[in-house]
């Protein structure tokens, strides 16, 4: 067959690598049984050349007594995935989509059974017909899902081993809990549907595909398909079917919740490092960033807390009163920079304010003002006073007198000084609580008990991921999320 006077967008259509693949896909079964050539703009088709594997899949339905076959081909090649419908002889009628999910599989399926010369055109009309058709439509996909579902395993743990062989697999052992199995089930998946554009390079190049995969899940499971088309350049065909397979998957959300708890745990083992390890406690630096690193992790203090936001208003109040607490503003201005220097040049450790805003419906908001102070602090009737004063003034503050507002204030140090338990250990208060009105409370607490309400919080879920935190993740975890606001140099390790 010859095509003369084809336009310029026929003529580009034409010529594409993807025409002659899809003619090769349509004439495999047929070119496999039969002595025939098909030659396509001078070069002959040659769908055997261009098959990773071939499976003969015998189907019995129901009520069909004639011979139905089901045939899978594997390419090397990209082609869109089809599901042909074809006479006893190989060929194709028609076709449909597979209407399965198989990532990493390029692949066409032949479905064989001669009563399709006759009623190949109900097959569109699915469920919306009686007679065999329908069922033997219905059964090769069964089947398709149940072959591509074995082969997936199949393929999973020889690439996973390959990987391993090479010491280009990102994970190291066994998973020890059910959030590592989680990640690491989720990770197999990707991974055998970036296989093609993985496999395809050379040692070094697939370690680093693959590190990026799992530090990509790590770090933001959302990004993936980011990474998958922009980075590894999955065609878009593969993004959709992973896309689609994600969103039902359990295992992402499994992941990011995960993650965001032992983060957590992980945190709080790094907020103890730095605020009672000996040794950092001799530096200054980090404990003058302090404040800096628990504004992002609010949470610590109490769950509602993280989802909270400054407010313009509260801090200019704030501000307005700091003399009352001995100082003239909330954070000194040369803290930007990194640097807070006592009058001999050192580093110094200053006292911070941490503010934020709940609101619980329109017309009630909570303020919380939390007063940190420095980790050496022993908070004794001096601070108690200074504190009491100031939550009395802000509350009372013009600003808010038309307000439905309910006041947290807290200050927080490293003990407490026997002259003001009795303060803050009254009948028919919580244990802490010095001041206690219909609007306004005023808690005295310690780094101690800060960590350890937080971590009792975790506990149930810590439990059940069988997460273990360390000083070496805890960190890890200060590194990677609040690496500006930590010393230069060196801090323990699980080594060290």
């Amino acid at each position: 067959m010859t095509i003369d006077n084809v336009n310029e967008r026929a003529d580009a259509l034409l010529n594409r690598n993807s025409t002659r693949n899809d003619l090769t896909s349509a004439f495999a079964l047929y070119l496999a049984k039969y002595p025939v050539t098909v030659t396509y703009l001078g070069t002959e088709l040659d769908p055997e050349a261009a098959q990773a594997s071939r499976t003969e899949i015998p189907l019995k339905v129901a009520g069909v007594q004639d011979s139905v076959a089901l045939t899978v081909i594997e390419w090397r090649m990209n082609v869109d995935r089809a599901l042909h419908i074809c006479d006893e002889t190989g060929v194709s009628l028609d076709q449909i989509q597979p209407g399965i999910k198989a990532p990493g599989f390029s692949f066409t399926a032949y479905l064989s059974w001669q009563g399709f010369r006759e009623h190949h055109a109900l097959v569109h009309l699915g469920e919306m017909v009686d007679g065999p058709v329908p069922r033997i439509v219905h059964a090769a996909k069964d089947a398709l899902r149940s072959h591509f579902n074995e082969r997936a395993a199949q393929r999973r743990t020889a690439l996973v081993q390959g990987w391993k062989d090479d010491n280009t697999y990102p994970y190291r052992g066994e998973p020890s809990n059910l959030f590592e199995r989680a990640e690491r089930e989720l990770f197999d998946v990707v991974a055998l549907a970036a296989a093609p554009a993985v496999e395809g390079v050379e040692r070094k190049s697939r370690a680093l595909s693959l590190r990026l995969l799992k530090e990509t899940l790590e770090t933001s499971p959302e990004s993936l398909q980011d990474v998958l088309a922009e980075v590894l350049i999955l065609p878009e065909s593969q993004l959709k079917e992973l896309r689609e397979l994600l969103q039902r998957t359990s295992f992402s959300s499994i992941i990011a919740s995960a993650r965001a708890i032992t983060d957590r745990l992980d945190f709080l083992v790094g907020l103890e490092e730095i605020v009672f390890e000996p040794e950092l406690k001799k530096k200054t630096k980090e404990r003058s960033q302090l404040h800096r690193i628990l504004a992002n992790e609010t949470w610590v203090f109490r769950e509602e807390y993280a989802l909270t936001a400054d407010d313009a208003t509260l801090t200019t109040a704030l501000k307005a009163h700091t003399h009352l607490l001995g100082r003239k503003d909330l954070v000194p201005a040369d803290l930007e920079s990194g640097e807070v220097l006592d009058v001999n040049g050192n580093r110094a450790v200053v006292d911070l304010l941490l503010s934020r805003v709940i609101e619980h419906h329109a017309d009630h908001r909570e303020h919380v003002v939390i007063e940190l102070k420095r980790p050496s602090v022993h908070i004794g009737e001096t601070e108690l006073s200074q504190i009491k004063k100031y939550a009395h003034a802000v509350h009372k503050d013009a600003r808010f007198a038309t307000t439905d507002t309910r006041w947290e204030f807290w200050i927080i140090g490293d003990d407490v000084k026997d002259e003001i338990e009795l303060d803050i250990n009254q009948q028919n208060r919580d244990p802490g609580v010095a001041v206690q009105t219909e609007r306004m409370t005023v808690r005295v607490l310690t780094w101690a008990q800060i960590i350890q309400a937080a971590r009792h919080r975790l506990r149930f879920v810590q439990r059940s991921l069988s997460y273990k935190a360390s000083t070496g993740t805890g960190m890890d975890y200060l590194r990677r999320t609040h690496e500006k606001y930590l010393p230069l140099q060196r801090v323990p390790t699980d080594n060290a």
